[in-house]
């Protein structure tokens, strides 16, 4: 008698888990059908005039995030390159700020403004492997054809610290010109810790290391209290004096802050015994680059995790959340808009520190698991859709999303989220394939 009693119960409280399941299965239906619309990706102008709503909305903010929710997908590359086109030529847009090194990027800039150099040589020196890739390549072109039209409307900046010797080359060159002798040493001494630290992550992606992790640590103890008295005693220096160009002394400025925020991360644990937020320092330096063109309007290419309004990863150095430190920066000025898919293939390395020389090349990306975003969406709809987020007090469930980064794809990157407590905007696409690698 008992055990029949038990089993009732059971019964009954699956029959429960089950009304639930559908219930909560309705609401999602319900809310995806009235916060979507379709998108068309056969063209630019197919994709802006199903978009229209959407690109007008984005256009009254100044600091726009466009995420990738992989770093290996060409369509969302292409869909970016859309929004972006758009927002430059019919919205004033002047900046396109990149998730990779500011020195290279600097080096980048250069060619777009000029046309000096090769692009493909100065892409395969200058761009992290993930945008050594066709569709990289198409906006580089575009950016350069822009600047032919409209001379120096349109800069490209980097806003990351992957590698440092670049910008300490640009410090040393622009400090030399300072005519100091101390000051010229201290730059120089920062070149030789800044290839020391470079020399030392590319050798993490070896099967033997020349550098341990302490001497990594060490290095970058006295690299980062030596560009912080280097930074002091150029500001002392520049301080009401016209010894460089307003440019040139913004260009040194920028560069200062960059070492600095590379150095640092190395710097707190030792010394403060914390970890240093990857993203907060990407968002200190799209505030200083901003801050160098006052008014500019500026478009962020990084990944979903970097973009998002709150870490997607609590506790780690780099668990994304630059938008939560770009709004705190731009209170009321930032917009985030994230993209995902459901199935396809990606370009991915199986390097542990991505750079320049990182190879890639095309995986299987493994189907949307059952309860996530991106399986809901596939079900709800078989082409692209643009979900509106701005009703952040939607009380939507939190599902798996898909967070992959540079690495080979697996089950385990869907991470349960909120999607409006993320994001302002969400492009799906149902099945999507690899850049198209150029290495």
């Amino acid at each position: 008698m008992h055990s029949e009693r038990l089993f009732k119960w059971i019964n009954v409280l699956v029959l429960i888990c089950i009304v639930n399941n559908i219930q909560a299965q309705d609401s999602v239906t319900t809310w995806l059908k009235n916060n979507s619309n379709g998108i068309d990706m056969t063209s630019q102008q197919a994709f802006v005039k199903t978009m229209q709503p959407a690109l007008n909305r984005m256009a009254r903010y100044n600091i726009i995030g466009l995420g990738e929710g992989t770093h290996g997908t060409s369509e969302f590359q292409t869909i970016r390159l859309y929004i972006s086109r758009y927002l430059v030529e019919e919205k004033g847009y002047s900046m396109i700020c990149l998730e990779n090194s500011f020195g290279w990027c600097v080096e980048m800039n250069n060619y777009l403004q000029t046309g000096k150099g090769n692009l493909d040589t100065l892409m395969r020196k200058n761009m992290l492997g993930m945008w050594q890739n066709e569709e990289m390549k198409e906006l580089l072109q575009w950016m350069r054809d822009y600047n032919l039209k409209y001379p120096g409307r349109l800069q490209l900046v980097g806003m990351d610290y992957s590698e440092t010797s670049t910008v300490a080359a640009i410090i040393q060159q622009l400090v030399h010109r300072l005519q100091d002798q101390a000051l010229d040493s201290m730059a120089s001494q920062l070149v030789m810790y800044s290839r020391m630290m470079d020399d030392a992550y590319a050798g993490f992606n070896l099967p033997k290391q020349a550098f341990g992790w302490n001497d990594v640590l060490k290095n970058g103890v006295s690299a980062y209290e030596l560009v912080v008295a280097l930074k002091e005693k150029v500001q002392a220096k520049l301080s009401g004096k016209k010894i460089l160009s307003a440019a040139d002394t913004a260009l040194l400025r920028t560069s200062l802050l960059n070492s600095e925020l590379a150095f640092y991360s190395l710097y707190r644990p030792v010394k403060e015994k914390e970890e240093a937020s990857r993203d907060e320092t990407m968002a200190k330096m799209i505030q200083q680059i901003q801050q160098n063109k006052p008014g500019a309007k500026v478009l962020v290419w990084a990944h979903n995790a970097h973009i998002a309004r709150s870490a997607v990863f609590p506790g780690d150095n780099n668990g994304g959340g630059s938008g939560m430190y770009l709004e705190r920066y731009f209170p009321g000025q930032y917009f985030a808009v994230a993209t995902t898919t459901g199935d396809g293939t990606m370009s991915a390395t199986t390097d542990r520190f991505i750079l320049n020389t990182s190879a890639f090349k095309s995986y299987p990306l493994p189907a949307a698991i059952e309860n996530s975003w991106e399986n809901s969406i596939a079900a709800f709809t078989q082409g692209a859709v643009y979900l509106d987020l701005s009703d952040k007090k939607s009380t939507v469930p939190a599902k798996g999303l898909r967070f992959t980064g540079y690495g080979v794809p697996g089950k385990n990157d869907f991470i349960p989220e909120s999607l409006p407590a993320l994001f302002d905007g969400l492009i799906f696409i149902p099945h999507t394939q690899a850049t198209h690698i150029r290495q």
